[in-house]
């Protein structure tokens, strides 16, 4: 797993890459509706992804100024 920011990649077992983002901060969430974390966590982005022990993210580059 690594995180970039509020971006988190995880790799599960059969090597699937996915994609959280959270926003939130840090709220009890006894309902488990999802409180502070993107509707699209948990998207697919890639397979093939067993081989690697550790994953790193980045930035998009140089940030507008």
């Amino acid at each position: 797993m690594a995180a970039i920011s509020d971006i988190i990649l995880l790799v599960q077992d059969d090597g699937a890459l996915r994609w959280y983002r959270y926003g939130g901060n840090g709220e009890n969430d006894p309902t488990g509706s999802g409180l502070g974390w993107h509707p699209n966590s948990g998207n697919f982005i890639g397979k093939g992804w067993q081989g690697f022990r550790h994953i790193f993210g980045g930035s998009d580059g140089p940030a507008d100024t």
